[in-house]
């Protein structure tokens, strides 16, 4: 959230790599990641908040470690 709300840095190739496609956001309780989609909602990108990934997790739905 701090990048999307700076510079934007790492975004602004995301959103350009990713044109026309559904993001799909999460953050560990779904507060950031809902305020982010809100913002690009507004720009009229297709995105959606999953919400929280603690909800995920505690699910016990699969997760893995990026390496």
């Amino acid at each position: 959230m701090s990048d999307f709300n700076g510079d934007q840095k790492l975004w602004k190739p995301f959103l350009e790599k990713n044109a026309g496609k559904e993001i799909l956001l999460y953050c560990r309780s779904g507060n950031r990641s809902g305020q982010v989609a809100k913002k690009l909602a507004a720009q009229k990108l297709p995105v959606a908040n999953a919400g929280a990934f603690k909800d995920w997790e505690s699910a016990h739905l699969p997760v893995r470690k990026v390496e």
